[in-house]
């Protein structure tokens, strides 16, 4: 069986304990193995051309200075951050979102005017951590 990835899963049969190695088919059982292994591995890449492989996104509503949790074990080092206010000024006033710390579990942040208030309001934020061949960061 050709591997279904990337457009679907597979489904594979494992093997038990008490199964000979005909039943389900030793042969075949490693072809599609391989076959999926191909296939992630050309998704995937090479060197520099491997995708990021720390990603996450959210909305946030911010209150002042507020720390923003990210998903639990995504992040190995502390990722890159980017965050926009999801509302917009008049004329006469401009909002800034601003990052205070990153870390690998929380993102410290706040939206403030033009004229240097702390504003409360809905932020849009990403957080990407590249691989190694990739950036630093």
């Amino acid at each position: 069986m050709p591997t279904n990835y990337p457009t679907s899963l597979d489904n594979f049969t494992n093997p038990t304990a008490n199964d000979s190695l005909n039943l389900p088919s030793h042969s075949t059982q490693h072809a599609n193995a391989n076959d999926a292994i191909e296939a992630i591995e050309a998704k995937l890449g090479l060197g520099a051309n491997v995708m990021p492989y720390a990603f996450s996104a959210g909305t946030a509503t911010l209150t002042g200075v507020t720390a923003v949790t990210m998903p639990a074990s995504r992040f190995t080092q502390n990722p890159l951050v980017q965050i926009t206010p999801s509302f917009g000024g008049s004329s006469s006033n401009s909002f800034y979102a601003v990052i205070l710390s990153t870390g690998t579990t929380s993102v410290s942040m706040y939206v403030v005017r033009n004229d240097g208030v702390l504003t409360n309001g809905d932020v849009h934020w990403f957080a990407i951590q590249m691989t190694s061949a990739a950036s630093a960061g």
